[in-house]
């Protein structure tokens, strides 16, 4: 986060928009001479005819937008003083933004405005949410308030990327209680400094210890259950094939076997599209976790579904980061292969997606996808904030392409061919129907055969147990 405040050298700045959210902006740094003596507003750009060549606020509106770079030598940095624009707008004013090869910053949205949660002067750095090619999914904050206002939540890896957010929605929506559950020390001691709230119970626990997590339910007796603790990381997982299992798996196995006893209303499966058609060890992990659901869902009173999507902007290990840290620092970038491409959305979007699919469940049993728009290349992104951050492809730092990692796929998908997709009324929550089942007989062998192969390292590798899961979920996996 920048703020004027806190510069210490004069800056030229050029502002883009000549509009009410862009009159507020400029007129406050006027009226402080703190902010003037560190601030030069050089010249305004709007692509309203009726302004350019005009005087506003004081200051020159020199031309239309697209023309910004032909005064670059003018200016230090680019303000984009227009919080309405729609992504789409957004996209085409910052591209004519990057031919100046300047740093580019935004004002906060009108919303952050008015709650009052941001000043006018706190601009911020572009982000990838800014630029994703579709239009932002508004958080509906009473359907929240509807679904989980006066309930006791329980969320597993509730200090995590996805947990913490679904957390803070559930605060939000006035949730009775809300007990954290998360086998991370560190993340939860940061989340307890940031959100000391008497609603909030943390518990440092994992979801293997299956008599710990009967302990809490137990005392605490949820309505709802969001299940997001999970091992996520690809690569990490290819060597770890058993811990994966035992966490992804074992792990939802303990929870889904408590749910039903303590009479929890709604349990949700936090999913992933590494789970479709899967070609590494996480996948397979998280696809068997969603056969676990509908194979507990046929005996249990309790409403369950999935919801799967795939990489969320802001979480944890995220390429995003990655890239953001090797930018600032001037390193190179290396990127496994140029046609690589993913699903993106911002965290915020896909956590408020996750909590009002809860109002989709129609049945015991349910399968969502968010709709996520159209995969992004990934060599793009990194093209991308290189620009952000004002540097040139090439001469300030370099992409690098290795091969596809093990376990890497080219691109996703959010559905298997078998599964069809019915959008429902919310529009990006799509429910998956799907006739295909586990063999309900043989289920509980499978498990135990699986369990017991885990632990026989000497006698069965990774790559016997992934023979096994392929041979008993065929055509399902």
């Amino acid at each position: 986060m920048n703020d004027f405040k806190k510069s210490e050298n004069v800056k030229r700045i050029a502002v883009v928009g000549a509009g009410d959210a862009a009159k507020r902006f400029v007129e406050t740094i006027q009226s402080s001479k703190e902010l003037l003596s560190q601030y030069d507003l050089v010249y305004i750009f709007d692509d309203n005819l009726s302004k350019v060549n005009s005087k506003f606020c004081g200051i020159q509106v020199i031309d239309v937008i697209k023309n910004l770079a032909n005064y670059k030598n003018d200016f230090d940095k680019i303000i984009i003083a227009i919080p309405s624009a729609r992504r789409d707008q957004f996209n085409v004013i910052y591209n004519y933004c990057l031919n100046a090869h300047k740093e580019i910053l935004t004002i906060p949205s009108l919303k952050e405005i008015l709650d009052k949660s941001k000043s006018i002067t706190s601009v911020r750095d572009i982000d990838m949410k800014d630029l994703i090619n579709r239009q932002e999914i508004e958080i509906d904050y009473k359907e929240i308030s509807k679904i989980v206002r006066d309930k006791t939540i329980l969320i597993t890896g509730g200090a995590g990327s996805i947990g913490s957010v679904i957390l803070k929605l559930c605060l939000s929506g006035k949730a009775k209680k809300i007990i954290c559950i998360d086998n991370s020390e560190y993340n939860t001691y940061k989340l307890l400094n940031s959100l000391d709230d008497k609603r909030l119970i943390y518990k440092i626990s994992d979801i293997r210890d299956k008599k710990m997590m009967n302990l809490y339910f137990n005392k605490y007796k949820p309505g709802i259950v969001f299940h997001a603790a999970a091992f996520k990381h690809v690569n990490l997982q290819e060597d770890n094939i058993r811990d994966c299992l035992l966490t992804n798996f074992f792990g939802t196995q303990n929870i889904l076997s408590i749910v039903d006893k303590y009479s929890v209303d709604k349990f949700v499966l936090i999913s992933t599209d590494k789970a479709v058609e899967p070609s590494n060890s996480m996948g397979f992990s998280k696809r068997m976790a969603e056969l676990l659901v509908s194979y507990y869902s046929n005996f249990s009173k309790t409403k369950m579904s999935i919801v799967r999507f795939g990489n969320v902007i802001g979480s944890s290990g995220s390429v995003l980061i990655r890239f953001s840290k090797l930018i600032k620092n001037r390193e190179d970038i290396t990127v496994t292969h140029p046609k690589v491409k993913r699903y993106f959305m911002s965290i915020e979007e896909a956590c408020y997606l996750v909590i009002s699919s809860i109002n989709e469940v129609k049945n015991n049993y349910q399968i969502f996808m968010i709709d996520m728009g159209e995969e992004i290349l990934i060599d793009e992104i990194a093209k991308t904030l290189i620009k952000i951050n004002g540097l040139e492809l090439g001469k300030d730092i370099n992409i690098n392409y290795s091969k596809l990692s093990r376990g890497e796929k080219i691109s996703e998908k959010l559905n298997y061919s078998f599964e069809q997709k019915k959008v429902l009324d919310s529009n990006k929550i799509i429910r998956l129907d799907s006739s295909k089942t586990i063999n309900h007989r043989t289920f509980d062998r499978f498990i135990s055969e699986l369990h017991e192969m885990i632990y026989k390292i000497d006698k069965t590798s990774n790559s016997s147990i992934v023979a096994h899961l392929k041979k008993y979920f065929k055509g399902l996996v």
